[in-house]
């Protein structure tokens, strides 16, 4: 087979084997002859086929050997081709032993200007190549270092800090960084070495590759900052623990000036004794608020600005800031309130207190710069889902309103809208400022509209967490659903903001302003057949017109039940009963809660004719259903005389029974041998204060271990708080005390009803 592929593959070869195949045939056929040769000639034809067969053997020899020839010629060529690669592949093998030449001397020249420490040595510690500087930190030469097993001096308060992370040279990124002393020619200093490993084609660390720089400057940086900012926390506790006592001091006198100078006020006065008396007053509480502004700010600018949160009812917070500022605005004349958009929740997850001081110092600015009209507070939902809520608050006024060029600078501290300002209005220019750090701690957003003389909105949206732990039940926000009502109310402000209230609880309202208005629409509601469930009417306005309105509305009842509501300020006094005889059986106190609004509007009568709430648990308690029961009994544990007396005419005024006691170990003794509802207790007195005093009623057996306890104190600082929760106290209470809120305390700990005494 491999003779034809041969043959198949040169064309001259297959007529020479044929001539060779002829000329063999030929000799075999005479070999008779040609055995004969010696003796006689041979015929032509073997002389012809010999001559046949050897030129061929010729042809094909000449053939062969011409092919090796070629071959060799082929072989020739390739070798010299080879032998040109390789002298290209040797010239540029020279060329990149001369680049790395110059290479590994750049890299020589480079290693041996750093100020960095570089040092090369196998696993077994041997040092293959140190730089100049690792040289001459350490005082020795290349030729005594490279070879030997050099190791540096480390302190020994840092010895075995890079034996624990040599594992990391295993594992990449293949290296290490550590800091350490040592000790060179220029005595310790501090290094920071940074390791690396040289791996090999068998991914086998080789050897490790140390770059270590000097950081003893920056270490002593470091050293200094730290004692700086132990000296400037220091500084911060020396100075929050003195402002701590400040307030302390300059409260405990203030709470006697502030508490007295009340008592007074609801005394019989002249009217001079009348103004001096409120001079006072007002001049403590204007202290005071700088007092309250500079404790704030001072925790915020020291970073102490903690929140509480916990779960707390949103609508009642808003609702009590309001009413702590009603007083101011019933000063001015001017209104102030509360509404809530229909999908506001009730039960959220915050901080309810510092969420108070917000809405305190906003609405206390607002009052502050409004002259007539009023303030009202919205509160509504800009985003929900299942775990959250992002509120909304907006504190709208009626009043100067503000320039848009100074309306940045607002929030800033110690700003007011010009300097005159201070003079005019008064304050310190933080409250704004701490709101915003308030707000931005909350991890919300802060800001203001407004126009010269058109009024301003301040607002603030906070994003809080529903709380999916409360069990009271939420106000039915159709609780007033289809209800008609009439309301008269002379401030715009006022009568907006019930309206809103009313109508966000599915009420139909007819608000009006003027008292001919509000005549006109029974006019019309009487055209049109449709009588008023309800009237609320304003008890500012004369007897005669509040009267008429009453009357009129009742006249187009057409027999069915018509509540007549009247409205009153928080100080106004009214003799009640020339109103009950027209029919006016309910009163309601503004800021109105929307609970007591729906309470008043929902009540049904039973069949002795008494009213009987249908949506509230709690029962209105009259002052003589109060008088019947036996007044509970309250302990006040309070070393000073002035703060004694204050606080035992507040609690004669609720009808409550008081025991003073001057220190915390008398207090023990007391709860011991008697019993009582609850106890006041003052947290700094002599011998024992009131937080061991705390500790140690809580270690008593029975129920005296449960004695609801409240924190009585003039310092107004978080920790302090916080202390007193430790300790086991239930509430707090700061002084100056304010009665209503001292009043809610005990209400709240106790089964003491809360007494109406605003109107008479």
């Amino acid at each position: 087979m491999k003779l034809f592929r041969i043959l198949a593959q040169n064309r001259y070869l297959g007529p020479l084997m044929a001539c060779i195949g002829i000329a063999v045939i030929v000799l075999l056929y005479n070999i008779d002859e040609i055995r004969g040769a010696p003796t006689k000639a041979l015929g032509p034809k073997s002389v012809t086929a010999a001559a046949i067969l050897i030129a061929a053997v010729l042809a094909i020899m000449v053939y062969d050997t011409r092919r090796k020839f070629t071959r060799l010629n082929n072989q020739a060529e390739r070798v010299a081709e080879m032998a040109d690669r390789l002298t290209v592949a040797m010239e540029a093998l020279n060329d990149a032993n001369a680049d790395l030449r110059q290479s590994e001397e750049r890299y020589r020249g480079l290693v041996e200007t750093q100020d960095a420490l570089i040092v090369r040595r196998t696993e077994e510690g041997r040092l293959t190549f140190v730089n100049s500087a690792f040289c001459d930190q350490f005082a020795m030469t290349a030729l005594e270092l490279e070879g030997s097993h050099f190791t540096p001096d480390v302190h020994p308060e840092d010895s075995g800090v890079a034996e624990q992370l040599l594992p990391g040279l295993g594992v990449p990124p293949y290296n290490i960084r550590y800091d350490q002393r040592v000790l060179t020619r220029e005595g310790w200093r501090w290094i920071a070495w940074v390791d690396y490993a040289i791996r090999d084609d068998r991914e086998q660390t080789r050897e490790i590759q140390s770059i270590g720089r000097d950081v003893t400057a920056r270490k002593l940086a470091e050293e200094q900052l730290k004692s700086a900012r132990d000296e400037a926390e220091a500084a911060n506790r020396a100075k929050s623990s003195f402002l701590a006592t400040v307030s302390h001091e300059i409260r405990t006198p203030m709470n006697g000036i502030l508490g007295m100078t009340r008592l007074l006020l609801e005394t019989e006065l002249t009217e001079q004794q009348y103004g001096y008396a409120g001079a006072v007053r007002d001049s403590g509480e204007a202290l005071l608020a700088i007092i309250n502004d500079i404790l704030d700010y001072s925790k915020i600018e020291a970073g102490k600005l903690a929140l509480q949160e916990r779960p707390f009812n949103l609508v009642n917070t808003v609702e009590q800031a309001c009413e702590l500022l009603a007083a101011r605005a019933v000063e001015r004349d001017i209104a102030i309130g509360a509404t809530f958009a229909a999908n506001v929740p009730e039960f959220l997850y915050g901080d309810a207190g510092r969420l108070r001081q917000v809405i305190l110092n906003l609405g206390g600015n607002a009052i502050k710069f409004t002259d007539q009209g009023g303030v009202m507070v919205a509160v509504s939902v800009t985003f929900e889902s299942e775990a959250g809520v992002v509120v909304l608050f907006e504190v709208t006024d009626s009043g100067i309103g503000i320039e848009e060029d100074v309306q940045d600078s607002l929030f800033e501290e110690f700003s007011q809208v010009d300097s005159g300002s201070t003079r005019r209005y008064g304050g310190t220019g933080l409250g704004l400022a701490i709101s915003q750090r308030i707000v931005q701690r909350m991890k919300g957003q802060i800001g203001v509209e407004s126009t010269k003389g058109g009024g301003s909105v301040f607002w603030f949206m906070i994003d809080l967490a529903i709380d999916s732990t409360a069990t009271d039940p939420p106000l039915d926000g159709n609780a007033l659903r289809g209800q008609r009502i009439l309301l008269c109310d002379r401030n715009k402000v006022s009568c907006e903001i019930i309206a809103r209230s009313l109508s966000a609880l599915g009420a139909i309202v007819s608000a009006h302003n003027d008292s001919d208005q509000a005549l006109h629409a029974v006019a019309e509601a009487e055209a049109a057949g449709k009588a008023f469930d309800a009237a609320l009417i304003d008890g500012v306005l004369p007897q005669q017109t509040i009267t008429s309105l009453g009357e009129a509305v009742q006249k187009i009842s057409a027999g069915q039940e018509c509540r007549l509501v009247l409205l009153l300020q928080v100080d106004q006094h009214l003799r009640l009963e020339p109103y009950r005889q027209n029919g006016f059986e309910y009163y309601l106190v503004r800021p109105i809660r929307r609970r007591t609004l729906v309470q008043i509007l929902t009540e049904v009568r039973t069949d002795d004719g008494e009213w009987l709430d249908s949506r509230l648990s709690q029962a209105i308690v009259t002052p003589a259903e109060v008088e019947a029961k036996a007044p509970p009994r309250i302990l006040l544990a309070e070393d000073n005389r002035i703060n004694q007396m204050l606080a035992e005419a507040i609690l004669g005024k609720l009808g409550l029974e008081t025991e003073c006691v001057e220190n915390g170990r008398l207090a023990v003794e007391a709860v011991q041998r008697g019993d009582y509802s609850l106890v006041l207790m003052d947290v700094n007195m002599p011998q024992m204060d009131g937080l061991q005093a705390t500790r140690e009623i809580r270690a008593m057996d029975g129920n005296k271990a449960s004695i609801p306890i409240i924190a009585m104190t003039a310092s107004a600082m978080d920790e302090d708080r916080q202390r007193c929760a430790a300790a086991g106290m239930n509430d707090y209470i700061s002084k100056p005390i304010e009665v209503d809120e001292l009043e809610r305390m005990i209400g709240q700990w106790t089964d003491v009803p809360t007494v109406e005494t605003k109107a008479s």
